[in-house]
């Protein structure tokens, strides 16, 4: 199905549609010809926004954490009053989308030292998601809730634990049989409750 765009939306449109063509197929089946056909106009429009596949990767990097970050912010206003609870289910919302959009989880990590220094709006992207969790971290130590000192030490880690647990789930390099009596959602917050001093409930 073609992408529909208005007038001086195509830049937009295109961007979509490569999305679109990762998530449903594959990052190494994306081609410059392809977006534009899907987008309903010709290959050579495309050159008019994207220089490149890289450029159109950038944006689409740029485009699918944006809505990874809805996804943090959503999940985070859950629980206004409980920084815990909300770090945690932040953690799940950051797994999901993984387990939901693994081409573009991929598309949104990989390459990423190169694309902090060509792409703003990325850094950006990432200065903003984890300001909120290390905000989170900083109420929990504040609250006396959680082992770390340092809240940007301590978001660090987490965002390392709970990347590292999407990509080997996504990467089915974890044994099945550890969820053989615990949900995906149990085994993540039994992992990440080492680091606070209170029990939270993988379901309330």
């Amino acid at each position: 199905m073609k992408t529909s765009y208005h007038h001086g939306d195509l830049y937009n449109a295109l961007i979509r549609s490569g999305a679109h063509l990762i998530a449903t197929t594959g990052q190494s089946s994306l081609t410059l010809r392809k977006v534009a056909a899907l987008s309903g106009v010709s290959h050579a429009s495309v050159y008019s926004h994207f220089s490149s596949k890289e450029d159109l990767l950038q944006a689409i990097a740029a485009f699918s954490f944006s809505r990874l970050e809805e996804l943090v912010q959503e999940a985070g206003e859950l629980y206004p009053d409980d920084p815990v609870q909300c770090l945690f289910e932040i953690a799940w919302s950051y797994v999901s989308y993984a387990y939901e959009q693994p081409d573009l989880f991929h598309c949104i990590f990989s390459g990423a030292p190169e694309r902090e220094k060509s792409s703003p709006e990325y850094v950006e992207r990432s200065r903003q998601v984890f300001a909120f969790i290390r905000d989170r971290v900083q109420e929990s130590m504040d609250r006396d809730l959680c082992l770390f000192s340092d809240a940007r030490l301590g978001a660090s880690s987490l965002f390392s634990t709970v990347h590292g647990f999407a990509t080997l789930n996504i990467e089915q390099m974890i044994p099945g049989s550890i969820y053989e009596d615990s949900s995906h959602r149990e085994v993540l917050f039994t992992i990440l409750s080492s680091h606070f001093t209170v029990d939270v409930k993988p379901y309330i």
